[in-house]
């Protein structure tokens, strides 16, 4: 009987023994995947780790001490909701070129610029800047009009720029979400909508040799057709088809963005749009010569429903 409970025992002990031995070895394994995993992350943040907004285009201030290590400024970064890990900043930092260049002082971090949208205001700078790269070629094809393409690259220049189309925007910006009067609200459509249109009748009015009084009223037809481009524009996103525009409509009340038809309503609106199109179009008549299809692409600009 002794000899049957000893061999009971000695077979428990060694089925035990297997069996701790197994969640031992899953135990390790499962500790070895964690570990690798781990370190898998923390290495791919290291090289991807960007910062993180606590809100879009917030800024904040951060203050460095004096003696402040790296790891001390990480932890000051997190705090202030700029990056996500201490640990994964302080390898950063020890990697980056710039180890040990971190300075005391308070510094105004923005949030807004996120890598993405960094490369969309190098975009619009680039684009901006080969619009002139192309005009310029004029110069070499046709030199002997020197001086009427000069004429026309200042057009371009001011009509594009702080007194035009990039004024209006910033302006757009500024008063964005607020209510604005119907003069802001002109000055903004003036600069940001009818600018390039100016800018474009008038300088193939000097490039074809055109009078300084002639581009003058080249200028002001522009100017009302821009002008009326936008209020259309405004009067689309709320009665426009979304399938037929090939965007959503409605965008500018859910934006609470100030427009033509809310300041004024959709009827006057509209009457604005058949004023300032009859008045350009009363101006283009004024030339002698052939100008049906300018005449027809201006009313399709004015009368679109796209």
């Amino acid at each position: 009987m002794g000899n049957t409970r000893d061999q009971v025992g000695k077979v428990g002990l060694f089925l035990a023994s297997g069996v701790f031995r197994t969640a031992f070895y899953v135990c390790v394994a499962l500790l070895i995947f964690w570990l690798g995993k781990s370190a898998y992350q923390f290495g791919y943040d290291v090289f991807n780790q960007q910062a993180v907004s606590p809100g879009a285009g917030q800024e904040v201030t951060v203050v460095i001490p004096d003696g402040a290590s790296t790891y001390d400024v990480a932890k000051i970064l997190k705090s202030k909701g700029l990056i996500q890990d201490s640990l994964v900043f302080f390898a950063q930092e020890k990697l980056s070129t710039y180890k040990g260049q971190m300075k005391a002082g308070t510094y105004l971090l923005s949030t807004a610029y996120t890598p993405t949208r960094i490369m969309g205001i190098l975009a619009g700078d680039a684009l901006l800047n080969y619009a002139f790269e192309t005009a310029c070629r004029a110069f070499e094809e046709e030199s002997e009009h020197a001086l009427r393409i000069g004429k026309a690259l200042k057009i371009l220049a001011d009509k594009a720029g702080i007194y035009g189309m990039i004024g209006g925007q910033v302006v757009d910006v500024q008063e964005s979400g607020k209510a604005v009067s119907g003069e802001v609200l002109d000055f903004i459509y003036r600069l940001k909508t009818s600018a390039l249109i100016e800018a474009s009748m008038m300088a193939g009015a000097v490039l074809a040799g055109a009078e300084e009084g002639q581009v003058s009223r080249m200028e002001q037809i522009a100017g009302k057709i821009g002008l009326a481009f936008q209020i259309q524009d405004d009067i689309l996103d709320v009665i426009g088809d979304s399938k037929e525009l090939g965007k959503a409509t409605g965008s500018d009340a859910q934006n609470h963005k100030q427009t033509y038809v809310t300041l004024h309503g959709l009827e006057e609106s509209g009457r604005e749009v058949e004023r300032l199109t009859g008045e350009a179009v009363a101006i283009l008549d004024s030339f002698s010569g052939e100008h049906e299809f300018l005449k027809e692409l201006l009313l399709h600009l004015v009368h679109r429903t796209k």
